[in-house]
């Protein structure tokens, strides 16, 4: 493996499948799946800076 391949997968994003608005940036789990990225329902694996603000806004707001 080459350094930029090293570098893509480095920079796989993890995305929030669940109650998140996923559409917001994307066309939802299927749409990440398609494009490399992975999706998960375990917020500790979260990459992705959107998902996490949503995480984020999800718990302040209960």
């Amino acid at each position: 493996m080459d350094l930029m391949e090293r570098l893509r997968a480095s920079l796989v994003l993890v995305h929030w499948e669940g109650d998140a608005p996923t559409s917001l940036h994307g066309n939802g789990p299927d749409h990440f799946r398609a494009t490399g990225h992975q999706t998960t329902r375990d917020t500790t694996e979260v990459t992705c800076k959107l998902c996490l603000t949503l995480l984020a806004r999800e718990a302040g707001a209960s």
